[in-house]
């Protein structure tokens, strides 16, 4: 079996995994067997810094695809660079079926879908015994260097832009779905993502999160954003959200309040703020800013 196939089905097995603990769903009698793949794969790759971010990238949103692309990225070249490991791989998740009853199976016919260099698809086997074929993964079209300049590369994309609770702090985000969910949830979307927005200099998530805009909005945006020091952009991206209040009088509208750092004033609490929002057009859009009290 082809190691990125291997790798691919121990990253289904662990998210699944990690995803029940979150809801307390565990399958106590296959709890052990992947408990023991989970602590396998976790110690090999903190083993480095970047094999460490990945882990914990991961554990942390084990059901996002890209945390899950990440990890496979990763464990396949341990399983490339090292048959010990490789075959430890391979027992750990024969465990993992055997213990959720698939030992009887020829094949697990459920579909993997991958990508590195270009779409990858293969289908889960059940390992039948024996080691895996120690290849360099042929129906991936990189070698191993590549595969691990990759991760870096996506990983570093990954750390600059926050997280995918925060679309905001990416410079070349797109608007999206941004602030369309009609609750408080969307509402604090919104707020969030346009803090972040005015942090990195993002006139996209600026401007069509603002209720009303001129023609040239994205220009004005970006000579306000060059005028802007350091720490006013970390003020805006360390703002903290204190609340959403949603009113419906006819209207939709929301109060998000928030805090950030006064920068006039050294030393000076934060101070707090008030974004009022309207649903417009299928989105919460920021009609007005305004600054009440301070701490």
């Amino acid at each position: 079996m082809e190691i990125a196939a291997l790798a691919a089905q121990a990253v289904g097995l662990i998210s699944t995994y990690l995803a029940n603990i979150a809801i307390g769903t565990t399958d106590k009698l296959a709890e052990s067997a992947v408990a023991g793949l989970h602590r396998l794969i976790a110690a090999r790759l903190g083993r480095t810094k970047l094999g460490q971010a990945v882990l914990e990238g991961w554990q942390e949103q084990p059901s996002a695809p890209e945390r899950q692309k990440m990890a496979t990225f990763a464990i396949t070249e341990e399983a490339n660079t090292d048959a010990g490991f490789a075959n430890q791989l391979t027992e750990a998740v024969k465990a993992v079926w055997v213990s959720q009853g698939a030992a009887d199976q020829a094949t697990i016919q459920n579909q993997v879908n991958l990508s590195a260099g270009g779409a990858v698809t293969m289908k889960k086997s059940l390992i039948a015994g024996g080691s895996i074929t120690q290849t360099r993964a042929t129906k991936f079209t990189l070698g191993g260097l590549a595969l691990v300049i990759i991760a870096t590369v996506v990983l570093v994309a990954m750390l600059n832009s926050g997280n995918s609770d925060r679309p905001g702090l990416d410079p070349g985000a797109q608007i999206q779905d941004i602030g369309t969910d009609p609750s408080k949830e969307g509402a604090l979307q919104s707020a969030r993502a346009f803090l972040d927005g005015a942090s990195v200099g993002n006139p996209e998530i600026v401007c069509k999160l603002s209720h009303k805009v001129p023609a040239n909005c994205a220009e004005q945006f970006r000579q306000e954003y060059e005028k802007m020091s350091p720490e006013q952009r970390d003020a805006y991206k360390n703002a903290e959200i204190r609340s959403v209040e949603i009113r419906n009088n006819g209207t939709l509208e929301a109060e998000v309040e928030f805090a950030m750092q006064d920068l006039k004033r050294d030393g000076a609490p934060m101070e707090r703020k008030r974004f009022n929002l309207f649903y417009v057009g299928g989105r919460w859009q920021i009609n007005e800013i305004s600054g009440y009290a301070v701490e």
